[in-house]
């Protein structure tokens, strides 16, 4: 039995609720097997899609729709990912978190949340014609299918960012974690401060298999464009677990 309630299953719109910690990989899980299947033995079929995160009393219409948005924004990345690297569309997801009260836009929550004042606009994937606008505090969303030039646009960045962080030797402690999390939401130069003092202490924010430039780790966030490829993670502690796929 599929540790799922399937709610919309019509044709390419396929909707479900799960239990939290189980979203991401599922979703994972569906969109990995999609890739398996061409068009005409020709196309690689691809999707993009997007999870909302919220208490069971959450009204469902918000949900349905704030995940609707999400999985646009999927879209849309996946789109400017793809011109600028002048590569197929693949498959994408993004993911949004309820904190608290109710909207009907993603766009001003990020835009209330995710920025800093201090830093400047995100934007990605620069061609002629389009861009991708990202935030300050957003990584994704994550290339689930294939790989990027950009390793830390994809998933496997994520999975194993989390990994170094929880599991790993080199884990950090809980109470650390939140308040860097907590330093995210309030100032870049916080954030800096913090991951001096950890790694005085012995204590880096990563050294996973992936390679980040050391500016980067000791900082926390890109310089161009300013972004931190760190707090999806930090924010998504008790809301992820890898089902091994």
């Amino acid at each position: 039995m599929l540790p799922l309630r399937p709610i919309i299953v019509n044709g390419d719109d396929i909707t479900f609720v799960c239990q939290a910690r189980l979203a991401l990989s599922l979703v994972e899980i569906f969109l990995k097997e999609i890739s398996k299947y061409t068009l005409n033995d020709k196309y690689p079929l691809s999707a993009c899609a997007g999870i909302f995160y919220c208490r069971s009393h959450y009204p469902f219409h918000f949900a349905y729709e704030l995940s609707e948005q999400a999985c646009r924004n999927a879209k849309n990345k996946a789109k400017s990912h793809a011109k600028r690297y002048n590569c197929e569309v693949k498959s994408w997801i993004d993911f949004a978190i309820s904190y608290q009260g109710m909207t009907n836009s993603l766009k001003e929550v990020r835009d209330r949340t995710y920025n800093l004042p201090e830093l400047s606009e995100v934007v990605m994937f620069k061609t002629e014609d389009s861009n991708y606008k990202g935030y300050n505090l957003l990584n994704r969303p994550y290339l689930v299918t294939n790989t990027s030039e950009n390793k830390i646009y994809e998933l496997n960045f994520f999975k194993d960012l989390m990994y170094y962080l929880t599991k790993s030797e080199k884990k950090w402690p809980n109470s650390k974690l939140k308040e860097l999390r907590n330093a995210f939401l309030v100032s870049s130069v916080l954030v800096e401060k913090l991951l001096r003092e950890n790694k005085a202490r012995g204590r880096k924010i990563y050294e996973g298999k992936y390679k980040l430039p050391e500016s980067v780790v000791l900082s926390g966030f890109y310089d161009d464009p300013m972004y931190t490829p760190f707090f999806d993670v930090i924010e998504m502690l008790d809301l992820y677990e890898d089902m091994g796929v």
